[in-house]
């Protein structure tokens, strides 16, 4: 079977007071294995995932992705879309000029409004240590501040090219952070834009001194990658194996 894709539009955002699709793709042996409860990765920018039609600048390919994972490594994909011109605004944590400053109320969406209604309709493994997040540039930036803001909630936290320039201020979270800690999975090409090689050894440098173990953090800094889609769709096989890991 492959795995397959549920689209529900029109999802109310009580937080933003807006309105968004959200895209569930389901583990290939889902309907075949009806005892089983997988663990669920929720991921920003859903429209650029699972299809061409749908992207704004090409797409993931995680259908092809989740295909060729082993039956072990499988896991419900929660995609959400972005909100287009307002997308900035609402993955950046914090305010920068006139943009930004909506990501908490967007991570509360996904963790109070979406998670509840993920778990209710699918067979999920509720708990933190099998719940993720995962996200590329803002939505990177929105995966490594909820690894820390929302921790009691995401056990793992997929940050792929994440924009940290437009928030620098994130980097000081980690020294901040309570409660359990949220493994964080930090991925970037060394020849991307606005120093992302540098700004992924920077995030590297202050997670470690704030005492986050080699267990709790991994870091790959790609020679041939770029900030676009076909690159992050790759990486995201990486992450996978290293969530099931």
């Amino acid at each position: 079977m492959e795995p397959q894709l549920e689209v529900f539009d029109g999802y109310y955002i009580p937080q933003l007071f807006r309105h968004r699709s959200i895209r569930v793709l389901l583990p290939r042996n889902y309907f075949q294995e009806q005892e089983r409860r997988y663990p669920v990765i929720y991921m920003p920018d859903g429209q650029n995932l699972f299809d061409e039609e749908t992207a704004t600048y090409g797409h993931w390919k995680l259908r092809e992705v989740v295909e060729k994972l082993p039956l072990r490594r499988q896991a419900i994909l929660v995609g959400i879309d972005h909100a287009g011109t307002e997308r900035i605004n609402e993955y950046a944590p914090y305010s920068r000029g006139n943009s930004g400053g909506l990501g908490h109320a967007t991570l509360e969406f996904y963790v109070y409004t979406v998670k509840p209604w993920i778990d209710s309709m699918y067979r999920t493994l509720t708990d933190r240590d099998h719940t993720g997040i995962a996200g590329s540039s803002m939505g990177g930036l929105l995966s490594y501040y909820a690894a820390f803001e929302f921790n009691d909630v995401f056990g793992s936290a997929g940050v792929l090219s994440p924009s940290l320039w437009f928030n620098p201020g994130v980097l000081d979270l980690p020294f901040r952070i309570q409660g359990p800690r949220c493994k964080v999975y930090l991925a970037g090409g060394i020849h991307e834009m606005r120093g992302m090689e540098q700004a992924l050894q920077l995030a590297q440098k202050v997670m470690m001194e704030a005492g986050y173990t080699e267990a709790e953090l991994t870091v790959h800094m790609r020679t041939h990658a770029a900030h676009n889609e076909a690159y992050w769709g790759r990486e995201f096989k990486h992450f996978m194996e290293w969530f099931f890991a």
